[in-house]
């Protein structure tokens, strides 16, 4: 099947290999350190781009999304340039 195709199990791997020969770093009130204050703890990164064509290109689109403290993204995602129709919402 798909889901247990040879590139999960390489990641998993890497990352036991890696653990085995250095230690990370840990706090145990804060969790995992990382770099990005944003993924203190589980060090996990979600987000979910939508493809908002035709609402982004209305003249309330930007206070919308300040209200909804959605973030707009270009089409490629963080540190993109956003055009007028192609926006993206990350949330």
């Amino acid at each position: 099947t798909p889901f247990l195709s040879p590139s999960p199990l390489n990641i998993y791997s890497c990352n036991f290999s890696l653990m085995i020969k250095i230690t990370f770093s840990r706090d145990e009130r804060l969790g995992w350190l990382t770099f990005c204050p944003s993924n203190l703890g589980t060090t996990i990164r979600a987000s979910v781009h939508i493809k908002l064509p035709k609402i982004s290109l209305k003249e309330n689109f930007k206070k919308i999304c300040e209200e909804l403290k959605l973030q707009i993204r270009g089409i490629n995602g963080e540190h993109t340039e956003t055009e007028e129709e192609n926006n993206v919402l990350h949330f």
